[in-house]
């Protein structure tokens, strides 16, 4: 008997783990190029609220993400149909866990700043010619113009 019966249950979870990662990997790097678009704006309102957005998600654990995404949501969303007397509208467990795993993984890269500047930071680690670094010089971890 294969895995003594839980051969299949087993397989439906690798797959729906599988269809999960993919799912909030497309929706992270969305609104990763959103985010990192609204980092490198100059405005500085729109630069103040991505860089609010990437504090505040760093800081709450997955897990407390996913409670309040899955939890706290239906109850607002439960509040919310009751007082314009709609029908509920209720959260589905997969949508839930790729929003929180898209919304904690969006904005976590480093910055764009340290992005743009790394490979003459690792060309020079290397001892690559100069003409890699383009006229860089290295200032600790990062590279900066001369």
């Amino acid at each position: 008997m294969f895995l003594q019966g839980y051969g299949p249950a087993l397989l439906a979870g690798t797959w729906q783990t599988i269809q999960l990662s993919l799912l909030s990997l497309l929706v992270s790097f969305v609104l990763g190029l959103i985010g990192a678009g609204a980092k490198l704006s100059r405005n500085r309102i729109v630069s103040g609220i991505a860089t609010g957005y990437t504090t505040l998600i760093r800081g709450v654990p997955d897990l407390v993400l996913m409670l309040l995404l899955f939890f706290s949501m239906q109850i607002w969303l439960n509040d919310l149909t009751d007082w314009l007397n709609v029908d509920d509208i209720n959260i589905n467990p997969f949508v839930a866990g790729v929003l929180t795993w898209a919304l904690s993984t969006a904005l976590i890269s480093p910055k764009p700043s340290a992005v743009r500047s790394w490979p003459c930071h690792a060309a020079r680690s290397k001892q690559a010619p100069h003409s890699v670094c383009r006229g860089r010089k290295s200032s600790g971890a990062f590279c900066s113009r001369k």
